[in-house]
């Protein structure tokens, strides 16, 4: 068992941000973290057309998180736990830095 549970979404800045002190932490406290899923367009799916802030728009962002997870998974079949969390890294860096969806 991990002593982190890190549940993320690719396209989640807040995950993202908070992704970077669980690695900083894990480096220096050598915590054992497995990378988990969740899904934005999942938990937000019911907010479509009822949140006045949330709107179709962020449909794209939300699917761009579904592939990416699929992207995750397969290099969790493939390879490790630590590949996914390698790829999250290029992913973050990627849609948040390079702000590339």
């Amino acid at each position: 068992m991990a002593d982190i549970e890190f549940f993320f979404d690719p396209v989640c800045p807040w995950a993202w941000i908070t992704s970077r002190w669980v690695e900083e932490v894990q480096g220096l406290r050598s915590y054992d973290v497995t990378w988990r899923f969740i899904s934005l367009k999942v938990i937000n799916e019911a907010r479509i057309g009822t949140d006045p802030g949330y709107d179709e728009s962020w449909q794209a962002s939300h699917y761009a998180g579904l592939y990416a997870h699929r992207v995750c998974d397969e290099v969790r079949l493939r390879f490790d736990n630590a590949a996914v969390g390698r790829l999250y890294t290029a992913l973050g860096e990627a849609f948040h830095k390079g702000q590339r969806r």
